[in-house]
Formats: structure tokens, C-alpha cells, sequence
């Protein structure tokens, strides 16, 4: 890809980077929709494109592709982490404000690349999934829908009035760094399970419980709710293979969990974004 430029800030004096890819159809007579894809604790913005193999994807809808890195830990181990709550790392220790920076890379696709601020999607891995929940719960107004992978919601604000946001929430049950039933997870974080996390979104989402689809495939089961017009707020797959990682794509790192078969991350996060950007 040509389309490729890479950025980088400074703020709260850390330096602060990111890639942009443009489609290959891009041109300046149109508006894109754009995703903002957060690597997992310990990944970088690099890591997460080749192992989730997301910019394909984008490129072949007409999206803008976006990787930024977590600030990376100071001394030998410099693993990157987002300050997603109570979770994780360094990130959260220094109090690094994650949601300044993806805001910033927000107004930047609007102003410079010609992203349509009503078509920005958020897409994360693991402490990446927890930002999203988080960036949805700060930034709702920016924000038209995110994707979750093996994450939960670990922000430790109390939110009030807050605006809708589509979710797409794909988990393991076999996840132990970050158990679906919430608890001791990685590095002896607490977190709290999925289904306390979707009930506060459905709240927020106003999801009519009467209006709610549940499909059992091969290894998944497929969790939906609407609200009352008919629009799909939550979309939520459990599988039973895999374990915390991204169902069909590849190992984040060697002695990660074996990825799911039974469905297609990417494929079901592109599905989601596609019918938010043609939904009125």
C-alpha cells in the first residue's frame, strides 16, 4: 500500500504514534468511513495489522485503516498498554489519557482524510477491547459503533446521560486471561464478566428484551438485540474453540491461545460497520 502514513504526537510528553492507511480507490471527492483498530496489552499498532489482518478487509470495503500504539512502558520490557480503567499496565498506573489521543487521530481523519465523522468505528484486541468500551462510554458523539474481541468494560467512571453505541462483542469461553464470567484474569486483574458489561449497554442501548435473537451454530452461540425500531444494538458471538485470541486470525504472540474456527472475526466485524454506515 502506498496509501500508508505514519504520524506521530506528542502528548502529556509522551510521544505518541500512528499509521493511516487509505484505500486504494481513495480519492478527495469522497468521504470514507474510517476504523480505529487497538492492539491487545503487549501488541503494538504493527502487530495487531499483521495478525488480524483487518487492512485487506479495509481496503476491499472502502475503509480508512488506522493502527495506533499504546505507550510503551519505560526499562528493558517495553510492552504497550491503553489506559482502558482499571486495566492495564503502565498506561493505567500513569494515568495516560488514551481517549485525548484517539479523539485527536479522530478529528485528524476528519480534517485531513477526508473521514466521514459519522462513519468512525472502533475495532480492539483484549486491553484494545476494554478501550473501546471505554471510548464509547467518553466519546459516544465521535463514535458510530465498536467491535470487542476477547475484552470487557473495566473504566471506573460513572457515566450519566450517555448516547447509544452499536457493539459487536466476540469472546471465548475458554478464555483465561480474560474470562467471559468475569474474575482473576491476567496478571491478577479483576474483570468484570461480559454479561454485566452487554447489561449496562442494554440499558444505554435501550434494548427491548422482548426483541432479543439467540441462533446456536457449530461451537458458537449468536446473542442479539434490538432496539425498539428494529435496529440491531448488540451483537454478541460466544464461541466454544479458541480461547483469548481472534477467531481466525493469527497467534498474537507464540505462546498465545490457539485461534477459533467456528466463525470469521473479520468477516462479522465488517458485516456490523457495513450495515451501521447504510443504516439512516
Amino acid at each position: 500500500f502506498e496509501n500508508r502514513i505514519e504520524k506521530e504526537i506528542v502528548l502529556q510528553g509522551y510521544e505518541r504514534s500512528y499509521t493511516i492507511i487509505l484505500p486504494s480507490n481513495y480519492n478527495q471527492l469522497q468521504k470514507y468511513p474510517a476504523i480505529i483498530a487497538l492492539h491487545g496489552g503487549g501488541g503494538s499498532g504493527q502487530q495487531c495489522e499483521k495478525s488480524y489482518a483487518l487492512t485487506n478487509w479495509a481496503n476491499k470495503n472502502g475503509y480508512i485503516m488506522v493502527y495506533p500504539d499504546g505507550v510503551k512502558k519505560k526499562g528493558l520490557i517495553k510492552l504497550r498498554t491503553w489506559n482502558a480503567g482499571t486495566c492495564c499496565g503502565n498506561a493505567s498506573e500513569n494515568n495516560v489519557n488514551d481517549v485525548e489521543f484517539i479523539s485527536l487521530i479522530i478529528d485528524d481523519l476528519v480534517k485531513n482524510y477526508f473521514s466521514d465523522s459519522e462513519k468512525i468505528f472502533v475495532v480492539g484486541m483484549s486491553n484494545g477491547g476494554m478501550m473501546a468500551y471505554k471510548l464509547a462510554c467518553e466519546i459516544p458523539n465521535k463514535i458510530r459503533g465498536i467491535a470487542v474481541v476477547s475484552g470487557t468494560m473495566v473504566t471506573n467512571k460513572v457515566y450519566n446521560n450517555l448516547i447509544p453505541v452499536p457493539i459487536l462483542h466476540i469472546h471465548s469461553i475458554n478464555d483465561k486471561r480474560v474470562p467471559v464470567k468475569g474474575g482473576k484474569g491476567v496478571s491478577d486483574y479483576y474483570f468484570p464478566s461480559v454479561d454485566s458489561v452487554l447489561s449496562i449497554w442494554k440499558k444505554i442501548n435501550k434494548c427491548d428484551e422482548n426483541n432479543k435473537q439467540i441462533l446456536k451454530g457449530i461451537d458458537f452461540t449468536n446473542y442479539k438485540w434490538y432496539n425498539d425500531k428494529g435496529d440491531l444494538m448488540i451483537d454478541y458471538y460466544l464461541t466454544e474453540d479458541g480461547g483469548h485470541s481472534w477467531p481466525q486470525g493469527k497467534k498474537g504472540a507464540v505462546f498465545g491461545d490457539k485461534p477459533a474456527t467456528s466463525i470469521n472475526a473479520n468477516d462479522l466485524i465488517f458485516y456490523f460497520f457495513n450495515t451501521l454506515c447504510n443504516r439512516k
